[in-house]
Order: C-alpha cells, then sequence, then structure tokens
C-alpha cells in the first residue's frame, strides 16, 4: 500500500510514473536496457527498458527451456482520466482567466466540480538549438486551478441529473483576469514556475513559428507564401488551425496546402521534434505537387472532363451548416449528402473539393442529374462492403463481404454487435447506405427493416428491426460517440431507419408509432 500511494503522489503524469517505476524497479535489483547497447539476457535475471518518457517494459528471464517455453504479460496505465492543457491554453471569461483544457480518458465529469486542480507534464524549452528543444517535467505540487459548480439556487435540477457541456461548464479556473492579463497569461505562469524568460518556452505559437520557418528554408519560399490562419469559430471551426502554404502561383490561380497546425502540435508535445515534423510535411507537400491536383482543379467548371470525378461525401447538416451555404447537397434528415469532387488519391486517401451552387451554372446541369452522376461515381470509386467482426480481428488482409453480388447469400445478421457496413477503402464509408440499392439489398437479404447508427463519418452499423431496441441503439451510439469517436468523424447522435415499403430512410424518432418494437422496448419508448 505504501508503494501505491507513492506512486500515486509522484505520478501525477505519465512520465511522473514511469521515473517513479524505474526507481523502484533499481531498487528492487532490476537492471536498466538501453536501445543503443546490446546485451545477451542472462537466465533468472530481471530488466527493464523505458525507450521513451512515457514508456516502461520490464520482464524477468527463466531457466534454461524456461526462458522460450513461456510467455505471461500484463499491462497497466500511466496516465489518467484527466484535462489536457490545448496548444492555445488561455481565454477569458467573465473577468475571469480560463484554462483551455480538452476532456482525456472515460471520466465521471460530475466529480471535478469544485475540486483544487493541479498541473503537471512536460515543458518544452529552446536550449541552444531551437529544432532540438528541452524537455522539462513540471508538477506544480500544489493546487493551481478550479472547476466551479454553480449553486443549487441558479441550478434547481442540479440534484435530478443535469447534461454537463464539456466545452462550456468544465473550463478551469486559474484566476481573476484584472487589468495586467493578457492571452498569455498562462505563459507568464510557467516562466514564473520554472524561473526562465518567457521566449524560452516552446509554446503553440512558438511551434507554429518554428515550422513556419523550417517549411520557408526547406521549400525554398518567399516569406509571403506561407501564412498562418486561426479556426473561424463561426463558420470554419471544424477545420481548425491551418498553416497554408501556396506550392504554385500562376496567372491561372494558385496550389495552396493547408497544414493542420493542432494536430502537427500534438505529435510534437509528444516527443516528435520540430526537424522531424517539417521533413514529414515538407515531403508531403511535395508528393502533392507532383501528383497533378492543381491541374485537376483547373477543369473545376468544365463538367464533361470532372463528371468522371463527381462523388457523394456526408456532413452534419446543423453542425457545417455555413460551410453548406453555397454547396450542392441533398439532405436525409439532418444528414447532408454533399457533391465533391476527386481531385486525386495517394496511400488509399481521396483528395477533393467541394462543389458550389455556381459551378452547376457554368456546366448549365440540372442539380439532379449531376447528383445522380456522382451517387454513380461514389458507388463505382468505393463499392459497399460488410465488414464482420470475425474476420476483420483474424485477417488483416480481409476487404469486406460485397453483399451486392447476387450470388451472395450469407447471413449478414448478427444478434450482439450488428453488421458494420462501409467502403471498400473503409474511409467516408457510411455513405454506403445511401448508395443506389444499397439499403434494399440489405433489407432483403435480412428479410426485415433495420435501424443505421452512424458511429461516424466512416461506417454505419446495421440492426434488424426484430433483434434490436432503437433506445438500447441510441444510448450505445452516445456512449461511442464520447469515448471513441473523434471530432471530425461525427456525423450524427441520431438514430435511423431504413422502412423496405417505403424505400426510404428517416430518423427513427419520426416513425415510432409506426414501428413495431420488441417487447422490451416498448415501456419504455418517449411517446
Amino acid at each position: 500500500m505504501n508503494v501505491l500511494t507513492e506512486c500515486l503522489a509522484q505520478g501525477t503524469s505519465p512520465v511522473g510514473v514511469v521515473s517513479f517505476a524505474k526507481e523502484y524497479l533499481k531498487q528492487q535489483g532490476f537492471e536498466e536496457l538501453y536501445y543503443n547497447k546490446m546485451i545477451s539476457p542472462k537466465e533468472n535475471s530481471e530488466y527493464y527498458i523505458a525507450p521513451f518518457p512515457d514508456v516502461l517494459f520490464a520482464f524477468t528471464t527463466g531457466a534454461g527451456k524456461e526462458m522460450i517455453q513461456s510467455l505471461r504479460m500484463a499491462f497497466a496505465h500511466v496516465d489518467q482520466p484527466c484535462f489536457k492543457v490545448k496548444g492555445k491554453p488561455d481565454f477569458k471569461s467573465m473577468g475571469c482567466a480560463m484554462l483551455n483544457v480538452e476532456v482525456y480518458g472515460g471520466m465521471m465529469d460530475h466529480t471535478w466540480f469544485d475540486r483544487p486542480l493541479g498541473l503537471a507534464g512536460t515543458i518544452v524549452l529552446k536550449g541552444e538549438d531551437v529544432f532540438n528543444p528541452i524537455e522539462v517535467t513540471y508538477d506544480s505540487k500544489r493546487p493551481v486551478a478550479l472547476i466551479p459548480g454553480l449553486a443549487i439556487h441558479m441550478q434547481r435540477e442540479a440534484n435530478n441529473g443535469w447534461k454537463i457541456d464539456r466545452q462550456k461548464e468544465l473550463m478551469p479556473l486559474m484566476g481573476l483576469a484584472n487589468g495586467r492579463w493578457t492571452e498569455d497569461a498562462f505563459l507568464h505562469f510557467l516562466a514564473e514556475e520554472l524561473s526562465v524568460d518567457e521566449s524560452e518556452i516552446l509554446s503553440y505559437e512558438k511551434f507554429v513559428e518554428n515550422l513556419r520557418a523550417y517549411l520557408l528554408d526547406a521549400l525554398n519560399l518567399q516569406e509571403e507564401r506561407i501564412y498562418f490562419e486561426a479556426k473561424d469559430e463561426e463558420g470554419m471551426a471544424q477545420n481548425g488551425d491551418r498553416l497554408f502554404v501556396e506550392c504554385r502561383v500562376s496567372s491561372e490561380g494558385k496550389e495552396v496546402c493547408g497544414i493542420h497546425t493542432e494536430e502537427l502540435y500534438e505529435d510534437y508535445l509528444d516527443g516528435v521534434s520540430v526537424d522531424k515534423i517539417g521533413d514529414t510535411v515538407t515531403e508531403e507537400i511535395k508528393k502533392i505537387s507532383k501528383a497533378g491536383f492543381f491541374e485537376k482543379t483547373k477543369n473545376v467548371n468544365n463538367y464533361s472532363k470532372v463528371k468522371g470525378d463527381l462523388f457523394i461525401r456526408l456532413l452534419n447538416k446543423k453542425k457545417h451548416e455555413k460551410a453548406l451555404e453555397n454547396a450542392v447537397y441533398k439532405e436525409v434528415d439532418g444528414i447532408a449528402c454533399v457533391l465533391y469532387m476527386k481531385v486525386g488519391q495517394r496511400d488509399g486517401c481521396i483528395s477533393s473539393m467541394k462543389i458550389h451552387k455556381a459551378s452547376l451554372a457554368d456546366w448549365g446541369m440540372d442539380e439532379d442529374e449531376a447528383y445522380e452522376n456522382a451517387l454513380s461515381n461514389t458507388y463505382s470509386l468505393t463499392p459497399p462492403r460488410i465488414y464482420k467482426w470475425e474476420r476483420l480481428l483474424f485477417n488483416p488482409a480481409y476487404e469486406g463481404d460485397d453483399f451486392m453480388d447476387m450470388n451472395y447469400e450469407e447471413n449478414i445478421v448478427e444478434r450482439i454487435a450488428g453488421s458494420c457496413l462501409s467502403t471498400s477503402i473503409r474511409t467516408n464509408g457510411a455513405v454506403a447506405v445511401f448508395l443506389p440499392d444499397v439499403a434494399q439489398r440489405i433489407a432483403d437479404l435480412m428479410d426485415d427493416d433495420f435501424y443505421i447508427v452512424f458511429t461516424s463519418v466512416h461506417e454505419a452499423m446495421i440492426h434488424p428491426k426484430r433483434m434490436s431496441c432503437p433506445e438500447d441503439l441510441e444510448r450505445i451510439l452516445k456512449e461511442t460517440l464520447k469515448e471513441a469517436t473523434p471530432d471530425e468523424d461525427f456525423l450524427t447522435d441520431e438514430i435511423y431507419y431504413y422502412d423496405r415499403g417505403a424505400r426510404k430512410i428517416m430518423k427513427w424518432k419520426k416513425v415510432v408509432s409506426k414501428v413495431t418494437l420488441p417487447a422490451s422496448c416498448v415501456e419504455r419508448l418517449p411517446l
């Protein structure tokens, strides 16, 4: 118990846990190994190796044949549910200095209110070489923030349970934003804690600045050809911050690559150097420039040249409402089936651009005709597939079942997990259910209507009506979205239903009065 409490006290971050474990193992007689030093493990010996500051492997060896005849493994987390500080940490709200965080790990949200919160992790300093920084482990050892709860008279239903808005209600308070408060308040705090100059700390802004400098040199571009744009919370929030690189400029237009800097900063915080990130980005930009994407986009106003590249992607209509103002799409109960043009394909990923309404006028093309053509192309480019879990687990080469083949007779009804519907490339695969004849074919194979659970834009789970409770599916979906689906992959939190008689997809709650439900669900239905 003493060892556990000491580990909890020192292990306020993954690096702290590994550091404690190394010292403890040393005391127990374990020998440390290193990747750059080759050794031959001895019989009946104890070793550990820490390839990264937050990763550790410990093992013991047996004697003689025992060394090769058996292997027993145990695993443990070195992290824990917490709030991770975002790249741009500061914001001001109602005269208070707040800390911009994101939830990490599965947690009970309500337990975090009115608890003193400390701060721990790794801080990156410039050192002598800005591209090879110094990492410093930090632990505040004291409370520095608090997530305040509302008084009961301001939230009368609190004791009856309430839905916590993580983006609004779980932001830690660090102090009052007095007249000296700036957007770099958190940077000031860290500098004081470490007794270093603020310029020595490689913040998110410094990272972007250094990456931009690296790319300017690596790509031999002029200053104005690489520029940074923060996300627009009103219109472009889903795309995030981006560093734009003008790869090619001509009288006909510009070829511009958008680099998502927030994702790269996460890699940087995980230990990837600016040099390595810069090399990877540079290589990708060069590949894209050689792929001919720019040439393809010049033909966007010529329907005869682009008609074979039109396809459909799914977006949540409400979430992307502003971005859809000038787009061509058809709506299916809150899901926008949007017209895109393929401009290239590399490594199994499709690069694309959204088609605007103005292009239809240039084409002199009816919207329905263009849309139907795109649906047909989507089917050809990314044919629909059913993926069975047992085959996915045991066969890495498994490419799904071609259930649209009229000779296909396998049972796609799986009692527990449902059937996973996607496409041959498994990217933006949820569109498969909207492709021509797909939903009806599934209904015929199941001999039933079915529920559709969109766990992401990449796939949909199919559940036959006679074997499913939609309320349970809805609960599981919300848990899945909360714990496992990135924001950029979100499509909907609603359960959908396919009526094979009407040949129509709609929200389940719209047809609830018409659907014959399993007895287990009837009493719980919100009528």
